[in-house]
């Protein structure tokens, strides 16, 4: 009798602790993994963070000086410089982008925001209405929307751009769910646990520069204006493009920023020290 008993109660055990495991694996996979916003804008620049006036110096040195300068300090730190050339062209900032420059940045912070609170009905209810017209003057490129290119009659410009590869390996660790099924006499019962899992994702996100030098007869100083954005493997930030929330760190310009401070800063030091 205790025997019979003691196997009926295990029989009922098992049977219940069944039911209050599939009903944990249930509830489990039933929520999402990651509730709100997924993917994210893939569209920041240094520009995004800096604006045109933080991504612009002056050095009394000459623009060829700059440019041996400049490419130089990128080469000692991992850069490789991938084109330069001559031209006529100086930056410059009007009004008109200034005020697109204020309207898109005011988006751009409510997006981060969004982004960090994880609130994906607060990123649809950014107001992007009431664009200036400055936003809607003939730019060559999307990322022109806070300056304009203006060419020189007198003068020269240098263009610099530079790739440096910047690969960022993910480990992801987790428990996923293990079936087994357990023959005990003529009766067959399904067991579940759960293994610990553990994951590797490497993503090649690099980093793209333009810088301009340029100095105009009339000018008493040479300009130096800085641009980085990210790239992920091989895709090019720009309106529409996403990726996904977790790159948030790596792909929303903030990287750019700081290597765009570290080259204007350079070049202000070089500026200041005359070495």
């Amino acid at each position: 009798m205790s025997s019979f008993l003691g196997n009926s109660m295990g029989r009922m055990c098992r049977k219940n602790s069944w039911r209050s495991v599939s009903l944990v694996i249930a509830l489990t996979l039933s929520v999402p993994a990651h509730a709100g916003i997924d993917r994210i804008d893939f569209k920041y620049t240094s520009l995004a963070h800096l604006g045109f006036g933080g991504s612009v110096v002056t050095t009394p040195q000459d623009p060829q000086e700059t440019l041996d300068l400049v490419a130089n300090f990128l080469r000692s730190n991992g850069v490789t410089v991938t084109k330069i050339e001559e031209g006529k062209n100086r930056f410059t900032q009007t009004e008109g982008d200034r005020a697109c420059e204020a309207w898109v940045h005011a988006i751009y912070k409510a997006e981060w925001s969004a982004f960090s609170r994880n609130k994906l009905k607060e990123y649809k209810k950014i107001d992007r209405s009431g664009q200036p017209a400055g936003c809607s003057s003939p730019k060559n490129h999307w990322v022109q929307y806070g300056y304009s290119v203006r060419p020189m009659e007198t003068g020269v410009s240098y263009t610099i751009q530079g790739l440096i590869d910047r690969p960022i390996t993910f480990n992801q660790s987790g428990v996923r769910p293990s079936f087994s099924t357990i023959f005990s006499g003529y009766s067959t019962a399904n067991v579940i646990g759960m293994v610990p899992t553990l994951s590797s994702n490497t993503t090649n996100f690099q980093t793209t520069f333009v810088i301009q030098i340029w100095k105009d007869a009339s000018d008493d100083r040479t300009s130096v204006f800085a641009l980085a954005a990210p790239r992920a493997d091989g895709v090019e930030p720009g309106p529409g493009a996403s990726i996904g929330h977790f790159y948030r760190p790596y792909a929303d310009g903030t990287i750019e920023s700081v290597a765009v401070g570290n080259i204007l800063s350079f070049v202000t030091q070089k500026a200041i020290t005359g070495k």
